[in-house]
């Protein structure tokens, strides 16, 4: 049973949270290959995609990484198209939390759920934006 320390809320229930993310533990590794993404309205581009993904705080938080090129007619990376970084965790009041942050300065919080085996997220609305879910 977790304990508070004078002037801090007790402890949530860690082993709670630890099983809300043994779905991702899969994922931990470092990932290379062909891919593809899709950034709002238009056709997916073609990526070639390196990921890594750490488990931390005893399988508390998972880290993401990814960084992610054209695709060159020869099958080469070209330019940086994305180069974000990632973290999801396990929310008190269900589902997860997913903290997106780019390269350009960009950053945003969102919700997860897992849907049919996926990671399925959706960054929040913007008056310019459309929600889409984004599998993982």
């Amino acid at each position: 049973a977790a304990t508070a320390q004078p002037g801090r809320p007790p402890a949530p229930d860690t082993a709670k949270f630890r099983e809300a993310m043994k779905p991702f533990l899969p994922a931990v590794g470092n990932w290379r290959g062909e891919g593809w993404m899709q950034m709002g309205p238009g056709e997916p581009q073609r990526t070639v995609s390196e990921e890594r993904v750490e488990s931390h705080l005893e399988g508390l938080v998972l880290v993401i990484e990814g960084l992610h090129h054209s695709r060159n007619a020869d099958g080469t990376a070209g330019r940086v198209v994305h180069n974000a970084l990632a973290t999801i965790s396990a929310d008190p009041a269900g589902g997860h939390r997913l903290e997106t942050y780019l390269a350009d300065g960009r950053a945003a919080e969102a919700r997860g759920a897992w849907e049919n085996g996926k990671f399925v997220w959706a960054p929040p609305l913007t008056p310019n934006s459309s929600e889409v879910g984004k599998p993982m």
